[in-house]
């Protein structure tokens, strides 16, 4: 692997393990430290089951694209591959987001 493609494959790793963006709960009814520890590890279990996405998949994923540019004779369709791949987390991590917030709010936090 050329220095460039190791940078590119570094830089799409770190890229793919940063989160979409923090979510805070706040317990707008009151909630306990320990209730809403609870709430939210449910939370995120549930939303990994209706999004199919673990926000902790994160790095795997840039390892894997990585490693598939090393690969790669083509390394334009090996940057194209990594670039789509980068966006496909994104968008499952936001959905993870989107539905463990739901899930949030209805037990009743705030979530932002």
């Amino acid at each position: 692997m050329n220095a460039n493609a190791f940078r590119l494959a570094l830089a799409s790793a770190l890229c793919a393990a940063l989160p979409v963006a923090a979510q805070y709960a706040y317990p707008a009814k009151g909630q306990s430290q320990q209730q809403q520890q609870k709430d939210e590890g449910e939370c995120g279990a549930w939303a990994t089951g209706q999004t199919g996405n673990d926000t902790g998949d994160a790095a795997k994923i840039g390892a894997v694209a990585g490693a598939s540019a090393q690969r790669g004779a083509n390394r334009r369709a090996a940057r194209d591959q990594q670039a789509a791949a980068g966006q496909q987390q994104q968008a499952g991590q936001a959905a993870h987001q989107k539905a463990r917030a739901a899930c949030l709010e209805g037990r009743g936090y705030t979530v932002k």
